[in-house]
């Protein structure tokens, strides 16, 4: 099919649903005119309200009191972890954020190709049909001026670009859109359903069917768990990668795979449903990203 767009009237902005890493490529080339374009890979069409919107607020406490107590403690705590603590509230909610700390700040980048590894790098669950990458182009009435306001001031979704205060936030190109509370419905502004954004918003829909052979190509292009994590945990996930997708089904295989021309037969793992690398008995065993063992709504 290609890069086709969808034409339902389901949503007041456009989708796109992609086979192929050129797809995608191609869409960019079509649709991607701004400099400061934004985007966000997600492993499931959620809404685009950050994490701490879909919290369950105990004891009657509303999301503003949950949110400053959890960064006050985080700014007690964090001082014993990195060398410079962060210089405002901005730059410690964007550091919390990073580490998984629910926050009123929405992670986005501005490398495409970062946020469709993020769409496909965690397992989805079966009744998924496809993961999304969303495309935010905010316009200049949009950008936070931090130096006069505070996130929880923040009276409008707003878009933020932070200093490199930590290796992910500069590997990942992170820029972070930060959504105001609405006391009419007692949560956070979801992205999607502000009118003032939907000229701005596209979606594009990647079907789980073409998971595999996407994630090998942005492999191939250096888009992978060692680059987007830029330590330790980020390179022992892709070594596992690299030998559970069966790229490595060996020790001694060899490292650099081409892509299959049209008169070679499929190779197992990678162009057919073959399973040739290393698997999990159940998919709980892949890691700890929900008591399903798939991915809860993003970060």
């Amino acid at each position: 099919m290609g890069l086709t767009r969808i034409i339902d009237g389901s949503t007041p902005y456009p989708q796109w649903t992609i086979d192929r890493l050129s797809d995608f490529v191609e869409f960019l080339e079509r649709h991607c005119k701004e400099e400061d374009a934004l985007f966000r890979g997600q492993a499931a069409d959620w809404s685009l309200r950050p994490k701490l919107g879909r919290l369950r607020v105990p004891d009657g406490r509303s999301l503003p009191e949950l949110e400053e107590q959890m960064l006050s403690h985080f700014e007690r705590a964090v001082v014993a972890y990195i060398p410079s603590p962060p210089v405002s509230t901005w730059e410690l909610s964007a550091l919390a954020q990073h580490h998984g700390m629910a926050t009123r700040l929405l992670d986005w980048t501005l490398n495409p190709l970062a946020a469709l590894w993020f769409a496909l790098d965690s397992p989805t669950a079966p009744n998924v049909r496809n993961a999304v990458v969303w495309m935010f182009c905010p316009q200049a009435a949009d950008v936070v001026n931090i130096s006069d306001s505070s996130p929880m001031a923040t009276t409008a979704i707003s878009y933020w670009k932070p200093r490199h205060i930590s290796p992910r936030i500069r590997a990942q190109g992170s820029v972070f859109t930060v959504h105001p509370f609405d006391l009419e419905s007692g949560n956070l502004q979801a992205l999607q359903n502000a009118p003032e954004h939907y000229p701005k918003l596209m979606k594009i829909l990647i079907p789980r069917s073409t998971f595999k052979g996407i994630r090998y190509h942005l492999d191939r292009c250096g888009i992978n768990a060692a680059v987007v994590y830029p330590d330790l945990d980020g390179l022992a996930r892709h070594i596992e990668w690299l030998y559970r997708a069966g790229y490595k089904a060996t020790e001694h295989a060899i490292d650099n795979l081409e892509p299959r021309r049209s008169d070679q037969a499929p190779r197992q793992g990678i162009d057919s449903g073959g399973k040739s690398g290393l698997e999990y008995s159940n998919p709980e065993e892949e890691g700890p990203i929900g008591k399903t063992g798939y991915p809860v709504e993003g970060d």
